[in-house]
């Protein structure tokens, strides 16, 4: 027989910045859904389970329906060589039922996870960015935002971009300036500018974004779409009356 396993906890995926040493206790709860007493295993997968500890260390006993506690000890080293994002999969498997001796068949035990990700930044300045240009009308004023992350030791002192719009033919229609910002060590932030399409037709359009950040170059890109009103309700019945064609 198959049952199943839940996992809860007040922050599902939790996401954190490593600084050496770095220390974490998160509370998990895990959840029975079986009828029976059942025992469950914990463990930890990814390049830094070895830095993970439960607390308790297994889940005995647990009563039908039941909901049980469990801590998730993090506890990381000085440094972590390779920058970027680290997954730490935290997982509860069903070990069987409690106090069930040994016998024949086969069957199978569920599982299930949550990931936490460890943000390693790099040594010197890192930029990512996304352009987002949403879908609009013609005559109408189109927000464009662009998206920052430093994901860099070091702050970005200034960040501004150049906003090119294409059309179909992949033809130069405008050309759009944002304001500037800066980041701070690991920080967040967006650049914006606003894109007048008086004189736009309907069709597909791209935008690609030129991001100049303390002297150097990236580029994004995004596409989007510009519409027209081509049928306007001018009147309609109010009121329906049964048995009668309206």
């Amino acid at each position: 027989p198959i049952y199943a396993v839940g996992i809860w906890s007040k922050v599902m995926g939790p996401s954190f910045d490593f600084y050496p040493n770095m220390q974490k206790t998160i509370l998990y709860k895990m959840h029975s859904t079986v009828s029976v007493p059942m025992d469950y295993e914990l463990y930890a997968k990814g390049d830094l389970a070895g830095y993970v500890k439960f607390s308790p260390t297994e889940l005995k006993n647990i009563p039908g329906r039941a909901y049980a506690d469990f801590y998730v000890i993090l506890n990381l080293p000085y440094k972590i060589e390779e920058p970027g994002i680290h997954r730490i999969d935290i997982g509860v498997i069903e070990a069987g039922v409690a106090g069930a001796g040994d016998g024949s068949g086969a069957g199978g035990r569920t599982a299930v996870e949550d990931t936490i990700k460890i943000r390693v930044l790099f040594p010197e300045p890192y930029l990512k960015a996304s352009l987002n240009i949403p879908d609009g009308n013609v005559n109408e004023v189109i927000p464009c935002t662009i998206s920052l992350e430093n994901w860099g030791e070091k702050p970005i002192n200034n960040i501004e971009a150049t906003i090119n719009i294409y059309d179909s033919s992949n033809k130069s229609i405008a050309t759009i300036k944002t304001d500037s910002t800066s980041l701070q060590r690991g920080g967040y932030g967006s650049l914006t500018a606003l894109l007048d399409t008086m004189k736009f037709t309907q069709g597909e359009y791209h935008g690609m974004a030129v991001i100049d950040w303390d002297g150097n170059k990236k580029t994004v890109e995004d596409s989007f779409q510009i519409g027209d009103l081509d049928v306007d309700i001018v009147s309609y019945t109010a009121e329906f009356e049964q048995n009668k064609i309206s």
